[in-house]
């Protein structure tokens, strides 16, 4: 009697281990964030989602960026369809979703983000509908230039600073391209200088970006400033000759 009443406890001590071991595995912490994310979008409440939104609401040019929530609201059929929506909410919040550190809560590769806090952060997902708005207004766009320079991909930014216009576009073999003027000359008129193989450099975690580009001794910079203080500009044009920077000009973005 004495062993199989040994085997029996120690059978019984192994279930109560394995029991508890089960039941204290914490539950990752991001899952109700995506839970109540899901939750709105299963209830089709765009409203309610706008107010979880993080802005100003990023989107990829030549798209412009949301300001609030009235903006999202209205572009709503150009961030979620019902593709997208019903993936979404038949997505499994542990399997498909996972926190990357601190840069928030990314579904699957990337598809949507949300902050740590659970606020909406991006959306990369192109709609049909945004697709043919997007071709839309690089159609537009390439009405505005020079014939010179209308081969492009889709439009990254505009800038204008107190003497001269700046552009830069992604061509289709993914390069990029600086083309600049006299602000006092439209961009119907060929650009004064045209620079390719333009280099981007992402600054640190805070969304600013660095342009480059090199032509001979010299080289022009196109530098975002959204980290900056309230009242600096939007970005700066810098120009060197060699290790010498001879031109620094605040500017103010007119597209993204």
């Amino acid at each position: 009697m004495k062993q199989p009443l040994t085997l029996l406890l120690t059978f019984l001590f192994l279930c109560s281990c394995q029991k508890k071991t089960y039941t204290e595995t914490p539950e990752p912490s991001y899952v109700s964030l995506v839970e109540n994310f899901i939750e709105l979008l299963e209830k089709n409440q765009p409203k309610a989602i706008a107010a979880i939104t993080k802005f100003p609401f990023s989107r990829e040019t030549p798209m412009k960026d949301l300001e609030n929530e009235k903006e999202f609201i209205s572009n709503w059929d150009f961030i979620f369809d019902e593709q997208i929506i019903q993936e979404l909410i038949n997505s499994d919040p542990k399997a498909d979703w996972g926190q990357v550190g601190s840069k928030g809560i990314m579904y699957k590769y990337g598809a949507v983000w949300l902050t740590t806090e659970g606020q909406l952060l991006g959306v990369n997902y192109d709609p049909a509908s945004l697709i043919e708005r997007k071709n839309e207004l690089v159609s537009n766009d390439k009405k505005e230039l020079h014939e010179s320079i209308v081969d492009y991909k889709k439009p990254i930014i505009l800038i204008e600073t107190e003497k001269y216009r700046v552009r830069i576009d992604e061509l289709h073999d993914g390069e990029y391209r600086y083309a600049s003027w006299k602000l006092s000359s439209s961009m119907l008129e060929e650009p004064e200088l045209v620079v390719f193989d333009g280099e981007q450099e992402f600054q640190g975690s805070g969304g600013d970006v660095h342009y480059i580009f090199k032509n001979g001794t010299y080289k022009y910079i196109v530098a975002t400033n959204r980290l900056g203080p309230n009242d600096s500009p939007d970005a700066y044009l810098w120009v060197y000759n060699g290790s010498q920077m001879i031109m620094e000009h605040g500017a103010k973005i007119i597209k993204k």
